[in-house]
């Protein structure tokens, strides 16, 4: 996959968000199955710092704060609409727009969490999630924690199948590699965005270079649909 297609694959994302953004907020309000595990991270590395990395509309801080959690917590996300709804009902709290596969954050703040969910699916290419990952486990505080979710997608719901490619996506189509996929939303036209689902073996491969890290899946009816990463900065 060239450059010329990765950037067509991001902006292709980006514009999904903007086009759903409220429609997309309406149907994520509901915490995941699996931060009740996340959770007992927090609690006993004593987490006192956290970054959400594509914070969305900032749902996990509203799951922490309905568990008497609350910790000094940044959220970044390229969707200005998404940020503005987390802004809206978190005021006391910090946002920052910011596309982190182009962007840095700004200062030199580390954290003792970093949680990225719903994400590492929409990266083009293994070579560009190594880069995110190693930039995110670069923020971390010393004994500092990354949790990444990998939607693995069992059931293959919502993929767009190759007769029903229209425009861009069909265009891109011929570029994707395994497990590269078009899904579209609420039958909404012109609504795609790509995602790359995964398999354990895929995930294990990516985090090959640090030193302790952990999966356990969780969230969907069978328990299964993301694959969670927690990686240690030891």
């Amino acid at each position: 996959m060239n450059a010329e297609t990765i950037d067509s694959i991001i902006r292709l994302n980006n514009n999904f968000y903007k086009k759903v953004a409220q429609s997309f907020s309406n149907t994520r309000q509901h915490p995941w199955d699996g931060w009740k595990r996340v959770l007992t991270y927090i609690e006993e590395n004593h987490v006192q710092t956290i970054l959400d990395f594509a914070c969305g509309n900032g749902r996990f801080l509203d799951y922490l704060i309905s568990q008497n959690i609350e910790p000094k917590y940044t959220g970044v996300d390229s969707n200005e609409d998404l940020l503005g709804i987390a802004e809206k009902h978190h005021q006391r709290h910090r946002f920052f727009n910011r596309d982190l596969l182009y962007e840095e954050l700004p200062g030199r703040e580390k954290y003792d969490m970093i949680v990225s969910f719903g994400f590492m699916h929409h990266i083009p290419t293994e070579e560009m999630r190594e880069q995110v990952i190693a930039k995110l486990f670069g923020l971390l505080n010393e004994k500092g924690i990354l949790i990444l979710t990998f939607w693995s997608n069992p059931n293959r719901r919502g993929i767009i199948s190759l007769d029903k490619l229209s425009g861009e996506a069909l265009r891109l189509n011929s570029e994707m590699g395994e497990n590269d996929f078009f899904f579209g939303w609420d039958n909404l036209e012109g609504a795609v965005r790509y995602c790359h689902l995964f398999n354990q073996d895929e995930v294990v491969s990516l985090l090959n270079k640090y030193r302790n890290f952990e999966l356990f899946n969780a969230d969907g009816k069978t328990g299964q649909d993301n694959i969670y990463a927690v990686i240690k900065n030891i």
